[in-house]
Formats: structure tokens, C-alpha cells, sequence
């Protein structure tokens, strides 16, 4: 069991670090930002298993945390399953975010408070091909609705159209979902991830993350599935736009492929 932190809003380069490597019982842990700025240090931490899958069993408490809103819409077997999972998401989302001044304050009160940069401004939400990993504040924004289960119910069609999309790149680029040789569909998720910009980037595919800005973050969950006609006429619907899709482009372009 690896521990990695990670830096809210870090650099292409410098956003994880591998800190630990767990043991039995007790593990004191100092961790240090892989950043280089002068920003407000912390973000998430992530546990990595590396042994054989569902041999073993663990439990994991932290100490010396804060929690976060995540949302792992695969544990949903039903589209209810997962409106209901993305039901509760939504309502520690809005406390999360409603909260989130006087928290920093109590507890950073050296950095003034600023949301692109609050380590503890942080959400990820978990699909079967793609993990998000952004400011909590932005997503909430990006919710509509005025009521929890409007806002989930364009959470998941938005989380519909990106599984879609990402669906038809892979098949574009001759993926074959249920191949077992170098066809499969890739098995890591596309993580697209809040980081800062180096000069002249929009956008950037880095080697373990696909990087955005804070004001791009929103227009991720306004999108809707694609609805075509029996011929595959284009009837509705929409994607992330060209910046996610062409950076998604650089990550699954392989040597293998021409």
C-alpha cells in the first residue's frame, strides 16, 4: 500500500509524490508538496494497492485529515443506482463547499482565503473510462438546477456524454472493448485534473493526467449524450469541446497505431 499526496492547482511536473509505503498499525507520515510555488501547500491523498486483485483486505484510518466529496458512479449497477449515489454526492458536495471558507480559515489562517487555490477545495468523481479531480467549487457551480435531484440529474448526463465520447475515441482509434491484446481498451482511467498552466497552454496532456484551468472546469457538466436517428443522422446532444478532445487525442495516441 503506496500513499501519494497531491498539490492542488500543481504544475504539469510537480503535482504527486510517492511518500510512504505503508506497514501494520501505526505510520507516522510527514509529507511535503511536490510543488515549487508559493502557493498554499496540500491536496488529496491516494492510496495505491499494488498486490494481486481481491487477495487481501484492508483498512485504512487517517489521523491528521479532512475529508472530501467523492463520487465513484461505478459502484452504481442501475442508471437509479447511480442518480441515487449522485444524489447523495451532490448534497456533501453543497455542504462541502458551503463550509469551505470558514474551514480554511480555521484551519490556514496564514494563506487568505482564495478558492483556485484552498488545498481543501478538492473533489473526484469516478466513471468507468475517465476520473475528474477539480475544485469542488467549480463543479457545484456548474450545477443548475434548483433543486439536489435536478443538479444529479445533470451531473450523470454529463457523466454519460464524457463515458460516450471517450467511448467513441477508443473506437476510433481501434479499441476493442472486449479484446485482451493490445486492441483492449486502455486500463487506466483518463484523469483530467485542476493544475496551473505553463506559458501559452490552454489545455495539456501530461503523461498521468490530462491538465485544465479553474474557469474550464465548468463546461465539463453542461454536456448531454449524443442522440442520432436509425441512419446515425446527429438528432442532439454534445460534447466537452475540442480542447478535452484533442488533449484525450495526445493520451491514447500510441507508437503502435498509425
Amino acid at each position: 500500500l503506496k500513499v501519494y499526496a497531491t498539490q492542488v492547482h500543481g504544475e504539469s511536473d510537480k503535482w504527486v509524490t510517492e511518500v510512504a509505503t505503508l506497514k501494520t498499525g501505526k505510520n507516522d507520515i510527514t509529507i511535503t508538496s511536490p510543488s515549487t510555488t508559493a502557493n498554499e501547500r496540500g491536496g488529496a491523498l491516494y492510496i495505491a494497492y499494488t498486490g494481486n486483485k481481491n487477495a487481501e483486505e484492508y483498512s485504512i484510518r487517517i489521523g491528521n485529515g479532512n475529508s472530501i466529496p467523492v463520487l465513484d458512479i461505478t459502484k452504481g449497477k442501475t442508471r437509479e443506482d447511480k442518480l441515487a449515489l449522485a444524489k447523495t454526492y451532490v448534497e456533501k458536495l453543497e455542504k462541502h463547499v458551503n463550509s469551505l471558507e470558514e474551514k480554511h480559515n480555521d484551519l490556514h489562517e496564514e494563506h487568505e482565503y482564495d478558492p483556485k487555490s484552498c488545498s481543501l477545495n478538492v473533489t473526484d468523481i469516478v466513471m468507468d473510462t475517465v476520473m475528474y479531480s477539480f475544485p469542488a467549487t467549480q463543479v457545484y457551480s456548474a450545477l443548475k438546477g434548483s433543486s439536489i435531484d435536478e443538479k444529479a440529474e445533470q451531473l450523470l448526463t454529463s457523466m454519460e456524454a464524457m463515458e460516450q465520447e471517450v467511448d467513441l475515441f477508443y473506437q476510433h482509434k481501434g479499441f476493442n472493448e472486449n479484446s485482451t491484446d493490445t486492441n483492449r481498451y486502455p486500463t487506466q482511467k483518463l484523469n483530467i485534473r485542476y493544475s496551473t498552466m505553463f506559458d501559452g497552454a490552454f489545455m495539456y496532456a501530461g503523461g498521468k493526467h490530462i491538465g485544465i484551468e479553474y474557469d474550464s472546469v465548468p463546461g465539463l457538466f453542461t454536456t448531454t449524450p449524443v442522440v442520432s436517428d436509425a441512419n446515425g443522422k446527429y438528432i442532439s446532444g454534445g460534447y466537452s469541446g475540442w480542447g478535452i478532445a484533442h488533449e484525450i487525442g495526445h493520451v491514447i495516441n500510441s507508437s503502435k497505431y498509425v
